[in-house]
């Protein structure tokens, strides 16, 4: 009887590996409420600290915001504002649709500032002509290709808005991997940052694309977060917000499809960490495989309803918009002022050194875009940025092991991995006129600075962690 019982025993011990060791997270996984404090002082406190920190960033974005040094690709969108007045008449046969105006850049940043122009009751008023780079600033302004001062503003305080609703996507990325302070640091970082303060001023669609792909982002954490739940249902739901904003973002430029490819990405983690943990629920596998994909379909599907180049000739048309961009990021390198007569791109290893030394090595000068600058010989942010990574790595290893679960943490690395590699890509030209390149990799630099800083707070706070 003994020996019986004793292999039951054994046989309990023998299955116990074939349980799922997966800890499911609690109700409601990316709520952001529930990472406040659970004091009513503490929530005050957490309120009053977003709102300063917001307001520090507003403040430094809006009144400086007419004395920002005026950039040609102003012109530019500025002039492509008159799409919106074609698209308001219905004037969808007028030529332009097929020109290379339409064919540059896709609609989204064209619809939103002929919308801010129109609000403002300037949209007449836009530039007749986009600005020669080759003519002299007298020759343009004399042409009628420099925006008057009220469109100008029009368009900067909506790239400002953009900057704040960007911040505000960063905010809620930083606080889903960590906490509260976590985003307040990540905001205080990009209020200070030159280049964010920079592009946030001008009547160009960076910050503006850069809102959609951040919101992407934290549909995408969403995302792997609700398969943890075994919420399939919701995660559906918000694949198809990934692909609406994946086509926002890619119908504003269309380095914005980097949206698709990190939901590719993310969808092949979860499967790969799946098999690792043994956790392979048929559900969350299907999600994981056809969710991605499909969202590419569906994005490109709206992509072509704002483009009406590509609606009437899909391929043709696509090819055309792509191949016209590969064109004009081949021949930046001649046609730049400071960089006339170099031959051919730069190599792997010169952009890795731009980007290193304009972001993460360099000291505070105007042609570098780093945040908090070097201490003597210590490169500061490069060695608050390694800090929030081995914490970050860190932290998704433990998810791992103890909750055998990708959290939301593994995706924010694999967008920290593709900015810093897209960067590496398109950065053909190291020059203040391309500054903007560099803009990619501001958000995620915070949102990794922010990342060690803001654990130490939160742990000292005893404030909520955020589930996997």
């Amino acid at each position: 009887m003994g020996t019986m019982d004793d292999s039951k025993d054994e046989l309990r011990l023998g299955e116990l590996p074939a349980i799922s060791a997966r800890v499911a997270p609690p109700e409601s996984p990316d709520r952001l409420l529930g990472l406040f404090p659970k004091t009513a002082v503490g929530r005050v406190i957490a309120v009053v600290a977003i709102l300063i920190v917001f307001g520090f960033l507003g403040v430094r974005l809006f009144t400086n915001i007419d004395s920002e040094t005026f950039h040609g690709d102003e012109s530019w969108w500025l002039y492509y504002s008159r799409f919106f007045a074609h698209a308001v008449r219905f004037d969808f046969s007028n030529p332009e649709w097929t020109s290379d105006a339409a064919v540059d850049q896709p609609t989204v940043g064209k619809f939103v500032f002929g919308l801010s122009l129109g609000l403002g009751g300037v949209l007449a008023q836009a530039p007749t002509e986009r600005w020669d780079f080759k003519k002299s600033a007298e020759w343009n302004v004399a042409d009628g290709r420099m925006p008057n001062h009220d469109v100008l503003r029009a368009g900067r305080e909506t790239s400002a808005i953009f900057a704040l609703l960007a911040a505000a996507a960063v905010f809620t990325i930083a606080c889903r991997i960590s906490g509260i302070p976590a985003g307040l640091v990540a905001v205080l970082l990009l209020a200070c940052n030159p280049l964010f303060l920079r592009c946030g001023r001008r009547a160009m669609p960076d910050t503006m694309l850069l809102f959609f792909v951040l919101v992407g982002v934290d549909l995408i954490v969403r995302f792997v977060r609700r398969l943890n739940a075994e919420e399939y249902a919701r995660a559906a739901w918000l694949a198809a917000g990934v692909a609406v904003v994946g086509a926002l973002a890619t119908g504003t430029k269309l380095n914005g499809a980097i949206v698709f490819f990190l939901f590719i990405a993310a969808g092949l983690y979860v499967i790969v960490q799946g098999f690792f943990g043994h956790y392979v629920d048929r559900p969350r596998i299907l999600l994981s495989v056809f969710a991605p994909p499909a969202s590419v379909i569906a994005g490109f599907l709206l992509f072509a309803l704002m483009n009406p180049i590509v609606l009437l000739h899909p391929i043709d048309g696509s090819w055309k918009m792509l191949s016209w961009r590969l064109q004009v990021a081949h021949a930046q390198a001649t046609t730049d002022p400071d960089h006339i007569g170099e031959a051919g791109e730069p190599t792997i290893g010169e952009r890795v050194s731009r980007v290193w030394t304009r972001t993460l090595y360099g000291e505070r000068k105007p042609e570098n875009h780093v945040t908090i600058g070097r201490w003597d010989i210590f490169p500061l942010d490069f060695m608050v940025f390694v800090f929030g990574m081995i914490a970050l790595l860190a932290s998704e290893a433990i998810s791992w092991a103890v909750e055998r679960l990708p959290s939301g943490r593994g995706v924010v690395i694999l967008f920290i991995m593709a900015t810093f590699l897209a960067t590496l890509y398109w950065l053909r030209v190291d020059s203040p006129r391309f500054d903007r390149y560099y803009l990619f990799v501001i958000p995620s630099i915070a949102i990794a600075s922010a990342f060690f800083p803001g654990e130490i707070i939160r742990l000292s706070a005893r404030l909520p962690r955020p589930a996997a």
